[in-house]
């Protein structure tokens, strides 16, 4: 007799649903957190950041042990403001993710253009 078993955390890959009802989950599915894919392959991007500063400025290179302590601040930190953001607006992980990057983009948005004003005037 097969038995399901319940994750406590499901999170998608890479690659996201491919079609619309896929897309859907609620943020909490029982007992089990939900995560969406744009909070997953960050953590790579993260680290070719860390090998282009340690190459290009730092001339220096940390022990695996410090890349993986820099990583986890700066993920945990991610994960906790996209699930704050869902949070706010009761969406899902994805959609908060989104409007989380939507409000970053419009408010660096905004700075360039006060920078851009102040250079002219």
């Amino acid at each position: 007799m097969r038995t399901r078993s319940a994750p406590k955390s499901l999170a998608e890959a890479a690659n996201g649903p491919t079609t619309p009802a896929r897309r859907r989950y609620p943020l909490q599915e029982g007992d089990r957190s939900v995560t969406g894919h744009p909070g997953q392959p960050p953590g790579g991007v993260t680290v070719s950041y860390f090998e282009w500063v340690q190459d290009s400025w730092r001339k220096d290179f940390w022990e695996e042990n410090e890349v993986n302590r820099r990583l986890e601040k700066v993920m945990g930190k991610a994960f906790d403001d996209v699930h704050s953001t869902a949070k706010k607006y009761s969406v899902d992980m994805r959609t908060g993710a989104y409007i989380l990057a939507i409000g970053r983009v419009a408010k660096a948005t905004e700075v360039a253009r006060h920078l851009a004003v102040s250079r002219v005037g």
